[in-house]
């Protein structure tokens, strides 16, 4: 699988739901120039989640 392929298939389904992948799918430079901070804003969308229901009284 060539570098692009592995860019497209990592926008297309690794990435938390909550971030806009068309512009980058469309523009695959861009994403690989912004790519440590757009994996940084999934990290923090997704250990966000996590942190909400860890809070949460489920009693």
């Amino acid at each position: 699988m060539d570098n692009n392929s592995r860019m497209t298939e990592e926008l297309k389904c690794q990435l938390h739901p909550m971030i806009s992948v068309d512009y980058y799918l469309a523009q695959l430079e861009d994403y690989e120039r912004d790519r440590e901070y757009v994996l940084l804003l999934d990290k923090h969308l997704r250990d966000s989640k996590e942190q909400r229901y860890e809070n949460c009284d489920m009693r």
